[in-house]
This record gives structure tokens, C-alpha cells and sequence, in this order.
């Protein structure tokens, strides 16, 4: 027998996986497990989405990639700029998650401005920021140059 044909039964990889969410503080269910060369996990949650990689047969976890949700984006965003601004409308207008990038785009709009953000899929760190006026000749020049920024 070769040492390649050894391989973790799926009971106990999805143990692994679950252990590793609860360690983690992530609710979320296992949605597929698959081997290829290691077993590949991906889970769903309200909160977080992601993919584990784990040994075919040491059961090691060797790579986690764990992106919060675009909902959890959408909401931290609108509470971050209702505290910072007191913007209370605020319409979504956009959001583009780039997940092999690393970072999501948000467009928002409110009653006296429209506001841009880039933040980490991994962390929800705002990367970079911008606001503009709703209003005004150079608010549309700067809408402009803000829409190709943040596409």
C-alpha cells in the first residue's frame, strides 16, 4: 500500500472542520467536502464564508481562508458612517466583493452625500474612504473620478 492512498474518512474530516469553526467563534455549516490532493471544506454562515484546507491523512489544517459576508460589509459600513457622519438614510447602492483581492467595494447613499469604501474581506478594516456632496458642479467631476476608484 502506498502512503498516498491513506486518507481521513469524511466523518472525521467534517469533525476537524466543526472543531475548527467552534475554536474559531464561527457559526456556520459545512456546505461540500471534497478530496482532490487534501480534503477541501467550504462553509456558509450569516457572519463569515470560507474554504479549509486539510490533510489527506494527518488531518492537519493547512490553509484557512475566512471572508466576512456581504451583509455583515453592508451593516458595520452603514453604522460606521451613521456615527461618524449622523447619516441616517442611507440607501446600498453597491457592493463588489473581489475575493481573490482580499477586500470588498461599497457604495452608499444618503440624503446629503454618497459614500465609498474598500474594506478587508478578512478583518472589516476600511482600507481606503472617500465622501462626496450629492450636490454641485465639482461633485460631478469627483463623482467621476470616484466611480472608476471604487469599481
Amino acid at each position: 500500500m502506498n502512503e498516498l492512498d491513506r486518507q481521513l474518512k469524511i466523518e472525521v474530516v467534517r469533525e476537524i472542520a466543526e472543531k475548527f469553526l467552534e475554536e474559531k467563534g464561527i457559526p456556520a455549516t459545512i456546505k461540500e467536502i471534497k478530496l482532490n490532493d487534501d480534503w477541501k471544506v467550504k462553509f456558509v454562515g450569516e457572519e463569515r464564508v470560507g474554504e479549509l484546507l486539510i490533510g489527506r491523512s494527518s488531518g492537519e489544517i493547512l490553509k484557512s481562508d475566512v471572508f466576512l459576508t456581504e451583509i455583515v460589509i453592508e451593516e458595520s459600513y452603514k453604522r460606521y458612517i451613521l456615527e461618524k457622519f449622523n447619516e441616517k438614510n442611507l440607501n446600498t447602492e453597491r457592493i463588489v466583493v473581489y475575493k481573490e483581492k482580499g477586500y470588498a467595494v461599497i457604495k452608499l447613499v444618503g440624503d446629503k452625500s454618497i459614500y465609498y469604501a474598500k474594506i478587508d474581506l478578512r478583518s472589516g478594516k476600511i482600507l481606503e474612504e472617500d465622501t462626496l456632496p450629492k450636490k454641485g458642479l465639482m461633485a460631478k467631476i469627483k463623482k467621476i473620478q470616484l466611480e472608476a476608484k471604487y469599481k
